[in-house]
């Protein structure tokens, strides 16, 4: 059985947490892709690239 992932979106962005706090398997890369599209967005914003 897969844990529930709890989404809040807040104003510093999307943030994604699991119950227990660790994340497995395929959830896990999964998450760590989309903080990473998320991380490159602010960093476009930030050098006004886009």
């Amino acid at each position: 059985m897969r844990g529930i992932v709890v989404v809040s979106v807040q104003r510093r962005g999307l943030r994604l947490v699991s119950p227990a706090g660790t994340l497995r398997g395929a959830e896990k890369y999964r998450v760590l892709d989309l903080r990473r599209r998320r991380a490159q967005i602010v960093a476009r914003h930030a050098l006004g690239l886009r």
